[in-house]
């Protein structure tokens, strides 16, 4: 997998190119994560939003036979600086997808947005508070408890600084919780 909207498989010791995942005009493939089973996988892209902006999104594929197939619909953010999937992991069982929101302009605050597959679509089920830029999410279960790592740091017009800010959050029942 790459984050130019490519997977690939090893087959007799040669890279085999599987699908191009593409999102129409003006898009740029930006983050991607695959499940622990390697067959869902989430990829994610700048979208739309002209002039220092993007709604961003996401899809999500499933290798089913051998064939990778969408899973529901695309996902999109909902203004034009909403940078949705500026960052993004997927859950072990590629049910859950959790997508950060970098929004920072017109007072929006920035998030982690959850998503949760019900068979047919993404549904949001979680908006998660984050202050600073998001740099990475990383998903854990242990077979009993989920977590999730978000990891971010502030960011001036050119740079990040000031160091980062780390933040675990627990799924208890239906609800995460921060720990």
């Amino acid at each position: 997998i790459t984050n130019s909207g490519r997977i690939y498989e090893k087959i007799n010791n040669s890279w085999e190119l599987e699908l191009n995942i593409g999102f129409g005009n003006y898009a740029d493939n930006r983050s991607s994560n695959i499940s622990d089973d390697g067959d869902k996988v989430v990829i994610s892209t700048y979208t739309g939003g002209g002039q220092n902006g993007s709604i961003g999104g996401f899809k999500v594929y499933h290798k089913f036979n051998g064939s990778w197939l969408q899973i529901g619909a695309d996902v999109l953010g909902s203004n034009i600086y909403a940078f949705l999937g500026d960052e993004i992991t997927i859950s072990n069982d590629g049910l859950t997808v959790f997508a950060s929101s970098n929004a920072n302009e017109a007072g929006l605050e920035r998030e982690i947005k959850v998503f949760n597959y019900d068979g047919s679509d993404w549904v949001l089920s979680a908006q998660l508070p984050c202050k600073d830029w998001v740099t990475d999410l990383k998903y854990h279960s242990d077979g009993i408890n989920q977590y999730l790592g978000v990891f971010s740091s502030q960011q001036s017009s050119t740079y990040f600084s000031m160091g980062p800010e780390i933040l675990v959050f627990k799924l208890n029942g239906e609800n995460w919780t921060m720990v």
